[in-house]
Parts: structure tokens; C-alpha cells; sequence
């Protein structure tokens, strides 16, 4: 807002002066006419989903971020109000809360003083165990306050923490709005801060409550101590954590011990690690805590939904479809469209010993010849054994987990386990998996892989047992121990068709294109000339197409699309030959495609872009379309159609439009943005115009690897990676 400006009831205060601005609004400094006093004023402008409108007005960026707007607008009020009712010394006085030009202001007592930030620059020598009790022991108190009343601060860092000029240490700034839209809108990066966010405010779902603001009072009273900042959350969820802990290093003696145990539990990367409470912070502070070892734990990234497609069929089929001994994958055919998250995928078990056209029952070879330990007869172990094997084999996983169970209750304590014991683990664990119960799969399978070697016959089951381990870990985040499994499986069964399919498409999901190439051409090189391993150079293909080696990718997407001619393979050839400069060619396949499904968006997508280079403009916005109404959800098209509409028909406002459509699919594309300022230029609309060109230039700082062109149009969901 302008200097000078008179906001709220009866235009009482008159804006001095700009404070300090983040991605969720602006801060400015006023005076209240009506009492005669200073007051500091904030503005809710969430950078990312609104902007300044005329008249000082804010207005979302497009008609679909409304609703995450408002909600995190309400969010933003509800917040304000109630801690208007809260009075605490250590908490910035809330003086008056109002709605005006399409958002909310919240008017506080202003401070003079210093934020803690400043107040270390000025220290780099760190803070001693007295400063740490003068400013952070009221902050914890405050907070605890806070907690009662249900409400999480979300925000704590030492910039959001004020020094005044009486030495009295303040908090500000609360994150529930912050939440609030990250939750309505799954956008991440904009609502919290690291370091000092735990992990679970990575995702929109993670288990937030008053151990996340003890996380975060604890790397804030880290850097005090230090002068260092923590390492980010999502660094320290592997086997190597880089965190070093502050008990038993130099900073002890500076901190004293109690500081230094309480904030090394505080900094426990699962929440269950941390004390659940700021009241068992500060016993930890007041009395010390034995900190317990410290072991590497890796955390859980917030998943991407796919839509699951057809299963893989079964190329080891034998007769009328009875899978071999060993299992097959059945796989989720989406590859979410953001680096670094997991895979969703599922591999179905139907590793069953077939003899006589009926699963094995319980024999010598299956289980030990040992006293059942506790009552019931060995014919009642063989028939448990028995269900749980029909129950895998019609996949009622619960009816597996619940035979599973019984065999292990009549196990006991009996080590070493026995063998019916080791392949009930077996069995209990992908029923598990299945049953999205990770962290119990995991373990039950690593009691398999533990002890299968010592019993002759459950080895043909280890291949399975890593594949489904390693899926588990990629669930719980843990992609090292994913990675170690389906590699170490791949070496177990090189030959295997579920094996090396399921890692090529885990690589995939994973966005390691280079290693994916790697592991699916040395499966081809095991598997020379297999007809049945033709799906391998269709995720060779993928993956050549993400780095980018168009010549190479055709060659692999030609043999897939001999075998199975499906409207996926045929439009991942046309992108490749659209990449090599084969317009006609490209626009063949596109028609193959639409031949075999028309109702495959991404092909229209891909066919407007062939016309576009060809210079037919209308046939390229009617695919354009035809896009759109078989998939909204693609942005590529809206902006194919809206600069055809823009830069060869000169009409904007439809154009506009079009590039608007695009923002509300993805806001974090620069792309759309670069053309709709253009197009507000063109119409003399300096205003947005600005607007979207300061947006544009902001995404292009945070993701300098988009283009500002499209290169193909791929849905995520469909296709596979999409590539801007």
C-alpha cells in the first residue's frame, strides 16, 4: 500500500511506512488516529495464489485459487480473533482484526527493538546458557500457553522472534493460515521455513501438533548456541543423518548439559523421538534427560496419488495363466510429475507352488519337523499354513495377516525361528504391504530375508521378499534401503521379468532417468531378443525421452510399438519424432494413437503441437481443445491454444484466458505466466501485466530448468513425466 494511505474503520490508521514483507503478506508500520499511537499493520497477501489489484485491492491470481484464498483468508481471521482474546507478555498484543479490499488486516502493538536473527549477527560467537534462558525460556512459556488453547505457532525462527528495546523477548508471526492453505491448495515450499520446519511439515498430511513448535524452538536455540543452522529436515531422512548432536561436542560446556540433551531430543527427526509437549521440553531443561543412542530414521514424503492403469500382464505365464514359482508385478502405470517423491506401486503376489493344480500343503519341506510348542497338532499348523496360502492367492490380505498371526502365536518365543515361522514373516509381510500397513511389512519381510537361508525351499521366495522390502522403504521415505533391496534383487534373479520391471519403474518414479536406462538396458542385454521382455523397452523409451536421446528412445519405442500398438506407445514415438524434426511422421503416430483410443488426451496434445510447427493454426487449436475437454488438467494445451490465439489471431482476451486456465493447473509453471504478461501488454493492462512478469521472474529464479517453450504435452497421470 502507499505512504500516506488511511485504512480501516473510519479510516483510522494511515500508513507509514513498509516493515518487511514474506510470502504471505506484507508488514507495514501506521498510525492509529483514533489513540494517537504507533501500530504495526498486517496485510494477508499470499504471494503465490494473489496479487495487488487497483485501488490497494488484493485479488487472487485466477478464478480456481479462489477457494484456497478464502480458506486460508478465513483461516488467517479465526487465528487473529482468537489470539486477540489472548493476553502474554511474550506474545505480540493483537489489537484490532478487519476485513477491507479483498482481504485482512491484523493491527498489533509496535515494537521497537531487534529480531534474534539480528541480535546473533551481532554475536557470532553464540549465546550462553544465560541468554538462552532469558529469551527462549519465555518463548517456551508463551508457547505452552499457546498449546492449551489449541493453537500451533508452526513459524518459529529466530526472525520471528523480537528483542525490545526493554529486552523482552516476543513472538510473532503464526503459521496457521500458512498451514491452511497448504493443506486446501498441497503447496509446500511457500508454508514453511527451512531449517527450522521438521519434517513432517513437508507434507500436507504429516502429524503436526506442539512436538513440530519443539522442533523448531530447538533448531532456533541450536543456532543460538552454534551460530550454525541445523541441516534441513529432508537431509537428515537417510542412513547418514548429518546432524551432530550437541552433547559430547565443543558447545556443551557454552549451553550446559540440559540445554544441550533437551535439544538434541527436540531435534529428533520422527515426532515420537521428541518430548510431546513444550512442558517436557523444558523438564529436560530443568532437570536434564538421558538422551536415548541416537539411530538413523528416515522419514515419510507426502505421497503422490496416480491413478492406477491396467496391471503388467503376465509375460511368465504358463497354460492358462498360473504365474512360476517365482510372483508378478502388477504396477501402477502413473509416474508422479515432481522430482524426488515416491512411486505408488504394488506388485502382486502369486509366488504359490502349483502341484496337481493345488497349492502344497503343509509337508516336511514346507515346515520343521518340530514339536508344535504350545497346544494344537500338527495338522492344525498345516491347515493355517494352508488358509494363508489360498489367502494370498485370492488376495484377502487380512484373512493372510490374521493366519499369519496364529502361526506365530503357536511359535512363541521359540528361536531359532522355525521354518513355518520364517515363511508366515513372509507372508504376513506382503499381505501387509498390501494392505498399505508399511512399517510392519517391512519388518516382518526383514525377519524373512534375515533367516530364509537357513531353511532350503523359502530361497525362491527372496526375490519377492527385497522387491516388496524395497517398495516399503520407498513408502516410509526410505529410498536408500529401496534402492539397496530391488538392486540386490535384481542381482538374486537377473533374468526375472517382475524384477527388473519392477526397479526400472521405481527409478522411473524416482525421476532417476540415467539409472533407469542403466538397469533396463543391462535387463535387455540379460534377456536378447525375448519377445516377452518387449515392456522393457517401453520404460527404456521413457526414460531415453526424459534425457532426451530422441533418436535412441524411437528405437526402443518402435519394437514396443510393434509388439503392443497401444495410443501410450504410439504418442510417446510421435514425441520423439517431433523432437527429431519429423513433423508428418509425428503427426502419423498421433493419428495411430486416436485411431486406437480416442479419448487419449495427450495424443491431441502432442498433435496440436505438430500442427503448431507446421504452421496450421487452426487445426492446432481445434486438438488444442479437443485436449482440454478430454483432460482439463494438462496445461500445455491452454497455453498451445492461447498463443495461437494470441500471437497469430491478436485475440488477447481469449488468450488471456487460456494462459490463466493454464496457472490454475500448475502455478508453479513459469511458462503461462511469460505469455500472459505479454498478452496484458498487448491490451494495455500495465498493471497485471507487471504482475504476471514479476511471477514469471520469480519461478524462473526458483526452477531456472523450465523452458520458457513447450516441448511435448504429456499427461503426468497418462504418459509419464511431463517435460516443459
Amino acid at each position: 500500500m502507499p505512504l500516506g494511505f488511511r485504512i480501516g474503520p473510519n479510516r483510522r490508521y494511515e500508513i507509514l511506512s513498509e516493515l518487511g514483507q514474506g510470502g504471505f503478506g506484507i508488514t507495514y508500520k501506521a498510525m492509529d488516529h483514533d489513540l494517537s499511537r504507533q501500530v504495526a499493520i498486517k496485510e494477508f497477501l499470499p504471494s503465490f495464489v494473489a496479487m495487488r489489484g487497483e485501488n490497494a485491492s488484493v485479488v487472487p491470481l485466477s478464478d480456481s485459487v479462489y477457494q484456497d484464498y478464502d480458506w486460508a483468508l478465513q483461516l488467517f481471521l479465526k487465528e487473529a480473533r482468537t489470539l486477540a482474546q489472548f493476553h502474554h507478555k511474550n506474545i505480540v498484543a493483537i489489537h484490532d482484526v478487519f476485513e477491507a479490499n479483498g482481504t485482512a488486516y491484523i493491527v498489533m502493538a509496535y515494537l521497537e527493538g531487534i529480531t534474534l536473527s539480528q541480535w546473533l549477527r551481532e554475536r557470532p560467537g553464540g549465546a550462553t546458557r544465560e541468554s538462552l534462558d532469558r529469551v527462549l525460556l519465555p518463548i517456551s512459556d508463551a508457547l505452552g500457553e499457546l498449546h492449551n488453547i489449541k493453537i500451533i505457532h508452526r513459524d518459529i525462527k529466530p526472525g520471528n522472534i523480537y528483542l525490545t528495546a526493554n529486552d523482552v523477548p516476543v513472538l510473532l508471526d503464526f503459521g496457521a493460515a500458512k498451514v491452511g492453505l497448504g493443506q486446501h491448495s498441497k503447496s509446500i515450499n511457500a508454508i514453511l521455513t527451512p531449517p527450522y520446519a521438521p519434517f513432517e511439515q513437508y507434507r500436507t498430511d504429516g502429524d503436526q501438533g506442539p512436538h513440530t513448535d519443539v522442533y523448531a524452538l530447538s533448531a532456533t536455540a541450536y543456532e543460538c548456541i552454534t551460530g550454525e543452522q541445523i541441516p534441513e529436515a529432508p537431509s537428515r531422512v537417510g542412513p547418514m543423518d548429518p546432524y551432530e548432536p550437541l552433547v559430547g561436542s565443543q558447545h556443551e560446556n557454552r549451553s550446559g548439559s540440559q540445554w544441550a540433551q533437551a535439544i538434541d531430543r527436540g531435534l529428533g527427526i520422527w515426532p515420537e523421538e521428541r518430548p510431546r509437549s513444550i512442558h517436557e521440553f523444558r523438564e529436560l531443561i530443568q532437570m536434564g534427560a538421558q538422551r536415548p543412542p541416537h539411530q538413523p530414521t528416515i522419514g515419510t514424503p507426502p505421497p503422490i496419488p496416480v491413478s492406477p492403469q491396467s496391471p503388467i500382464p503376465n509375460h511368465g505365464a504358463q497354460g492358462g495363466g498360473a504365474p512360476p514359482t517365482s510372483f508378478v508385478t502388477r504396477i501402477t502405470e502413473g509416474f508422479a510429475d515432481r522430482p524426488g517423491l515416491p512411486l505408488k506401486i504394488a506388485i502382486g503376489v502369486l509366488g504359490l507352488a502349483i502341484i496337481g493344480g493345488a497349492i502344497a500343503l503343509l509337508s516336511d519341506s514346507t515346515v520343521d519337523k518340530e514339536p508344535d510348542p504350545r497346544p494344537g497338532s500338527p495338522t492344525d499348523l498345516a491347515l493355517l499354513m494352508q488358509e494363508m496360502r489360498h489367502g494370498a492367492a485370492d488376495s484377502k490380505w487380512e484373512d493372510v495377516v490374521r493366519h499369519a498371526n496364529a502361526v506365530l502365536e503357536k511359535t512363541g518365543a521359540q528361536r531359532p525361528l522355525p521354518k513355518y515361522a520364517v515363511e508366515s514373516h513372509f507372508w504376513r509381510g506382503i499381505a501387509r504391504y498390501h494392505l498399505e500397513d508399511h512399517q510392519p511389512a517391512r519388518d516382518d519381510l526383514s525377519v524373512f530375508i534375515t533367516d530364509y537361508e537357513d531353511h532350503p525351499g523359502l530361497e525362491e521366495h527372496a526375490p519377492e521378499a527385497l522387491v516388496t522390502r524395497g517398495l516399503s522403504y520407498s513408502e516410509l521415505g526410505q529410498y536408500s534401503e529401496a534402492d539397496q533391496d530391488l538392486a540386490e534383487a535384481v542381482k538374486i534373479d537377473p533374468k526375472s521379468i517382475g524384477v527388473l520391471e519392477t526397479y526400472g519403474r521405481y527409478l522411473l518414479g524416482r525421476h532417476d532417468y540415467a539409472r533407469a536406462e542403466e538397469v533396463l538396458t543391462n535387463a535387455i542385454n540379460n534377456r536378447p531378443n525375448d519377445k516377452e521382455f518387449v515392456a522393457a523397452y517401453r520404460l527404456r523409451g521413457t526414460a531415453r525421452i526424459a534425457l532426451k536421446k530422441w533418436a535412441l528412445a524411437q528405437n526402443d519405442l518402435t519394437i514396443w510399438e510393434s509388439s503392443s500398438p497401444t495410443a501410450e506407445t504410439l504418442t510417446n514415438s510421435g514425441i520423439t519424432q517431433l523432437h527429431l524434426g519429423q513433423l508428418e511422421d509425428a503427426r502419423k503416430s498421433f493419428n495411430k494413437a486416436l485411431q486406437t483410443d480416442p479419448d487419449f488426451a495427450a495424443a491431441y496434445g502432442n498433435r496440436a503441437l505438430a500442427w503448431y510447427e507446421m504452421g496450421r493454426w487452426d487445426d492446432a487449436v481445434q486438438d488444442a481443445s479437443n485436449c482440454i475437454t478430454k483432460n482439463p488438467k494438462i496445461w500445455e494445451a491452454y497455453v498451445i491454444r492461447g498463443r495461437i490465439l494470441a500471437d497469430k489471431k491478436a485475440r488477447y482476451r481469449e488468450a488471456i484466458e487460456d494462459f490463466k486456465r493454464a496457472i490454475e493447473v500448475d502455478p508453479e509453471i513459469p511458462t503461462p505466466y511469460f505469455h500472459l504478461h505479454r498478452s496484458y501488454s498487448a491490451v494495455l493492462d500495465f498493471k497485471r501485466e507487471h504482475a504476471a512478469r514479476i511471477k514469471y521472474d520469480d519461478l524462473r529464479v526458483k526452477s531456472p530448468h523450465l523452458s520458457d517453450t513447450i516441448e511435448s504435452v504429456m499427461n503426468p497421470i497418462e504418459m509419464g513425466p511431463s517435460f516443459r
